[in-house]
């Protein structure tokens, strides 16, 4: 696992809110659900915790919190350890995907509960609930109460909630799982507008990969407990440095093969179905080493080149902005293509095709 890369600071930082040192948490005493975490994030910056069901994203998140304890390694906000401080010291904002709001307060009764147990006064109180209201586009909701309210409506006033007593850092919980698709990719837009406002330090845990690419300045790819790889959304989709993050962030034609040697810049790689292909290399790859081709399906284009495939296009599906491709080759291995269908719109099913990628799109992945 390419563990190096996962301390370092974003570059242009102000500093360290939140640290990780070799963070391990065991809920029986002999399996880790959490593995040896280590990373820091800058002031400002939204990170966002991204993997399947049992990676360990949520626990390392609830670790942050205070609602679990590590089992090893410290916790660190600005710079100091926090391991043993409670919760409610730790000065966090929180955001629940079920939005945990008290249903017998009204809007302003839910904002104003945190800032009254912190001893703010009346007239303080006031202004900040009407400034956070007005962050999160509410004002004159202030009487109804949550059954009143409607689902995006709800968990606006959950993040203005969190936001109420202007915390330096807002912990997020798959906030907007509960939401349908329209509403979450509206809600998603005014997560960074307010982000980009306040300049609060974000940690946003979802398994929505598109969420993920959304929101976030960097993400975390969490598998096993571990992260597998931490960059911006960018260089995660352009350059994954494991099968697992290639398969996992965005659509990914796969085919195992073994390594022949090396070829200048790239490595050649022999595929299992048959085929020889040129590929750059996440990692020094020795001859015979088991890889996978990977290769992103808006990579592949009509026509012949360095790296070819011929095959005949099985499904062809109509996707307004692009067409989807399945190619079925002659030893039955399937790559997808995605095409521009003005250009393209003869790609038929049935009909043979050829198409070809640079060696500098794809590449060679060790298999763990």
């Amino acid at each position: 696992m390419p563990d190096a890369a996962m301390a370092g600071e974003r570059p242009g930082g102000t500093g360290s809110a939140v640290r990780f040192e070799a963070v391990s948490k065991s809920f029986d005493g002999t399996s880790l659900v959490v593995r040896d975490v280590t990373l820091s994030v800058a002031r400002g910056e939204f990170l966002t915790f991204l993997g399947p069901s049992g990676s360990g994203k949520t626990t390392s998140l609830m670790m942050l919190a205070g609602f679990e304890a590590p089992t090893r390694g410290e916790i660190y906000l600005n710079d100091q350890p926090v391991t043993a401080m409670p919760p409610h010291k730790r000065g966090l904002g929180f955001v629940f995907q079920n939005y945990a709001l008290f249903p017998h307060m009204s809007v302003a009764e839910n904002l104003a509960f945190p800032l009254e147990v912190r001893k703010v006064d009346r007239a303080s109180i006031k202004a900040k609930v009407d400034r956070a209201l007005a962050m999160v586009s509410l004002q004159g909701f202030e009487e109804r109460r949550p059954a009143q309210l409607s689902g995006g409506q709800q968990q606006r006033v959950a993040v203005a909630r969190a936001l109420v007593f202007e915390p330096s850092i807002v912990l997020m919980d798959e906030p907007l799982g509960a939401l349908d698709k329209r509403l979450r990719e509206q809600l998603q837009l005014e997560l960074r507008r307010i982000h980009r406002e306040l300049g609060v330090t974000m940690i946003y845990v979802t398994h929505d990969q598109s969420e993920a690419m959304t929101l976030s300045d960097r993400i975390a790819v969490f598998n096993q407990g571990r992260i597998e790889q931490l960059a911006d959304p960018a260089s995660l989709y352009a350059n994954p440095q494991t099968l697992f993050v290639a398969s996992f962030i965005g659509e990914n034609n796969a085919h195992e093969g073994r390594v022949m040697g090396r070829e200048g810049e790239h490595v050649r790689v022999a595929l299992d179905a048959g085929g020889t292909f040129l590929a750059r290399a996440a990692a020094p790859l020795a001859p015979d080493t088991r890889v996978s081709l990977s290769v992103r399906p808006e990579r592949l284009t009509p026509g012949e080149g360095p790296n070819t495939i011929r095959g005949r296009i099985e499904e062809r599906i109509f996707l307004g902005d692009h067409a989807r491709l399945v190619v079925a080759g002659p030893a039955g291995d399937r790559w997808v293509a995605r095409v521009d269908p003005r250009v393209h719109g003869g790609a038929d099913e049935g009909a043979e095709a050829s198409f070809a990628f640079s060696p500098d799109d794809a590449q060679a992945l060790a298999h763990s």
